[in-house]
């Protein structure tokens, strides 16, 4: 299978990622960024790359040996923070009393 698209984006350094089930390649504006193509798990893999403004292609290949299919790709700005998280920690594997 390929997927191909072109994505609008301001120039910068962005984070591309895929996971897949499988072989997946991932080429970012013309340039090979992942290539994981053997018979494996559902395995996420990333690449950071530099783009400038405007028209970025992607291409996406991926085959499926056998089973439940898994092919995803998702991207962001390099150095982005996912914000809203609050990180709790436990002294016991039920999440019963809070470490202080």
């Amino acid at each position: 299978m390929r997927w191909t698209r072109t994505l609008d984006l301001p120039a910068g350094q962005y984070r591309f990622a895929v996971t897949a089930d499988d072989g997946v390649r991932l080429w970012v504006n013309g340039h090979p960024l992942i290539d994981a193509w053997r018979d494996q798990a559902a395995t996420t893999y990333s690449g950071e790359i530099w783009v400038p403004a405007g028209g970025v292609p992607i291409r996406m290949e991926f085959y499926e040996n056998g089973g439940g299919a898994v092919a995803k790709v998702w991207w962001e700005p390099a150095g982005s923070v996912i914000r809203n998280w609050r990180g709790e920690y436990f002294n016991s594997m039920d999440f019963q009393a809070p470490h202080r």
